[in-house]
């Protein structure tokens, strides 16, 4: 009988083994070093090997404990009533979820189930997850997976005002056929390209969402937890989210978690809807949630994103190298447009130099660099990694 090879099913993961981290560093099985621009995609808090993070875990695990979602257990209360004082507008339940995926999910139950209408509007390009309904109201379905859930519309990416107002617009007049549950976005579009909407875009989001009485839930998943230089990015724009999406960063890389926020109203006209995960919040996911949430808030981590980001997206707007289009960002997200270019090569050609960050092709041919390193970067380290930068993009178009 022929032996079976068992593979990861991931066709695309670099030929790199990584052992350990240590702050805004991690290492491979080599022993080499990489500066950490990536943050585990938006999930880096306080760094890798953070002693308080891992004696939160490890004391919790002592127990051994799991608590099904039928039972009461005292740490989930205490969390949730930690997310609910620190969030935007009047957000005050909270939905546990496994992950930023399912957080979504329950957005798009919430809101259907809460207004009586099925349309869910949401931004072109614009990642949500990788579950159905995300995909669906995102940009991951069409990837060879046939076609998403109903009663989903787009309108295009703000990303300049001329295309705000065409998406104003679009929104609009879906909103007036009065099916419209729930208009859903990122505040800064992450994994978009780092697109920051006009200043006036989000106000009129809301204001026409108010008038149509349309709930606006926004995806901070990905920009939330000081990511972009406030505790939630919705803060940016005065926003008062009817949802609130959270995932990610919400455990800082020392667990799997999800979380979904909603207003009383909500609440009370969602009753009924299946409101569970099996493996939502378990104790030792909570513990680590708890101490890097209450760790984040107390020591305003977000001022540190904003002061860093600035001279992050300073240093790096004064590049000159013939490849770069434009760089955006805020706080510790940032975005560089290059010319066309292999995505997989430049991103390797980082690796060898010793900086880590994410980067992909858009079908256009666009390559785009994402930059969201741990919150506590400091400036040492931002302008070590911005010269290793600068001189592999100056290698990678000279060449």
């Amino acid at each position: 009988m022929a032996s079976k090879t068992s593979h990861i099913a991931c066709s695309w993961a670099l030929p790199i083994t990584i052992v350990k981290g240590e702050g805004c560093l991690i290492f491979d099985d080599k022993g080499k070093k990489y500066i950490d621009f990536a943050g585990g995609w938006c999930v880096g808090t306080h760094g890798w090997g953070n002693k308080e993070m891992a004696k939160a875990v490890m004391a919790e695990a002592k127990h051994a404990l799991y608590v099904p979602p039928t039972l009461q257990w005292k740490k989930w209360e205490k969390l949730a009533t930690l997310l609910v004082k620190h969030a935007p507008g009047k957000l005050n339940r909270v939905y546990r979820c496994c992950s930023g995926s399912e957080a979504v999910e329950f957005a798009i139950k919430c809101a259907r189930a809460s207004t009586g209408r099925n349309t869910i509007v949401s931004v072109e390009g614009v990642y949500h997850g990788h579950t159905y309904g995300a995909a669906s109201v995102g940009n991951a379905i069409g990837r060879r997976i046939g076609p998403g859930i109903p009663h989903c519309k787009k309108i295009p990416l703000p990303s300049s005002p001329a295309a705000a107002a065409k998406g104003l617009k679009m929104l609009e007049s879906y909103l007036k056929q009065g099916d419209v549950a729930a208009f859903l976005s990122e505040p800064v579009f992450s994994n978009a390209g780092v697109f920051i909407p006009p200043a006036n875009f989000y106000p009129r989001v809301a204001a026409l969402c108010k008038k149509y009485g349309a709930l606006l839930a926004m995806d901070e998943v990905a920009v939330g937890f000081g990511r972009c230089g406030k505790r939630f990015s919705s803060e940016l724009w005065n926003l008062s989210p009817d949802i609130l999406c959270l995932g990610k960063s919400l455990t800082g890389g020392y667990g799997a978690m999800g979380a979904t926020l909603v207003t009383e109203k909500v609440y009370q006209k969602s009753q009924g809807i299946p409101d569970y995960a099996t493996f939502g919040w378990t104790p030792v996911n909570t513990a680590a949630t708890l101490a890097n949430v209450k760790k984040l808030f107390d020591r305003k981590l977000w001022n540190n994103s904003a002061k860093v980001g600035k001279y992050l997206l300073d240093r790096i707007s004064q590049i000159r190298v013939s490849g770069i289009k434009e760089v955006r960002g805020l706080g510790l997200l940032i975005g560089i447009s290059l010319k066309n270019k292999d995505a997989s090569a430049l991103q390797r050609a980082c690796l060898d130099a010793g900086v880590y960050l994410e980067s992909w092709n858009e079908p256009d041919g666009t390559l785009y660099l994402l930059i969201s390193p741990p919150l506590i970067l400091d400036m040492a380290t931002a302008k070590r990694g911005a010269d290793v930068l600068e001189n592999v993009l100056k290698k990678f178009y000279k060449s």
